[in-house]
């Protein structure tokens, strides 16, 4: 009898745990199900440039990251797609085009200046401009970059942009048509957790603090990028935004290296002797 109350048991949780599964899976589809379909209103809208911005798309995907994508036709020329991911607020803002005749002009005459990042090939190709230059150029570390490339080397994009809460991309809809904004979006998901900020429990100070994440879920120095577990001696706290970094970067920053804090007092954790 306790053998077959076992087996009773043991198959409610299967049946739970299949709906349980079953209903991430539509989830999932639901979501697959409505860029497939808002995909076909554009492929129908495609023949009239006019109908296209009527249209836009705005969704979650499954880690609650919004999503959006909108039209625009500036004067007669070709119809353009935006596609963007939300971020958090505490990005760096960056601007990033090919680098084309004018802007290697006004280089070499000192009208304009960009982001160096000390990659040759990267810095070459690509024109970087940020109202925070220090900053937009420590976000901009090996993996940010390998994605700005794909961006315009698969999707067609000629613009990129990184602006508190936005990441988005820019492209002619012909370059960049539907049929490649899944991964366009997934890429861009990818990009935004390089430079969004997390959670971590700092020992040493009560209750837990930002620090800087990646596309892994690791978590890093918002200033140096270095590795951060949280139990390190070395480590202090801005008050205002409770952003932790290493004791040396704050020093070197000459305060919070967080983009818009004017921190200078830091918190420093109660370590027992």
């Amino acid at each position: 009898m306790s053998g077959l109350l076992l087996l009773v048991v043991l198959a409610g949780l299967g049946v739970a745990l299949a709906g349980s599964v079953g209903g991430a899976r539509r989830r999932g589809f639901r979501l697959h199900r409505r860029l497939g379909a808002f995909v076909r209103s554009v492929e129908r809208a495609r023949a009239d440039d006019e109908r296209l911005t009527d249209l836009a798309y705005q969704s979650a995907l499954r880690n609650g990251r919004r999503v959006w994508i909108r039209f625009e036709r500036p004067g007669r020329g070709p119809a353009r797609v935006r596609v963007a991911v939300a971020t958090c607020r505490e990005v760096p803002p960056l601007r990033v085009r090919l680098e084309g005749a004018l802007e290697r002009l006004g280089k070499r005459l000192g009208r304009r200046e960009d982001i160096q990042t000390g990659d040759d090939a990267f810095d070459e190709r690509f024109f970087l401009e940020s109202s925070r230059p220090l900053d937009g150029r420590r976000a901009l570390g090996r993996e940010l970059r390998r994605s700005i490339d794909e961006a315009f080397r698969r999707f067609g994009a000629d613009g990129l942009q990184l602006r508190p809460g936005e990441l988005g991309v820019e492209a002619d809809l012909a370059a960049c048509p539907p049929a490649r904004w899944r991964e366009l979006i997934r890429l861009l998901d990818h990009a935004a957790a390089l430079v969004e900020v997390k959670p971590l429990r700092i020992r040493g100070l009560d209750g837990e603090r930002e620090v800087a994440g990646d596309a892994e879920g690791r978590t890093r120095c918002v200033y140096c990028r270095d590795g951060l577990a949280g139990d390190e001696d070395d480590l202090v706290a801005c008050e205002r935004c409770r952003t932790a970094v290493h004791a040396e970067c704050w020093e070197e920053h000459g305060g919070c290296p967080v983009l818009g804090c004017d921190g200078r007092a830091p918190e420093r954790p109660r370590l027992r002797a």
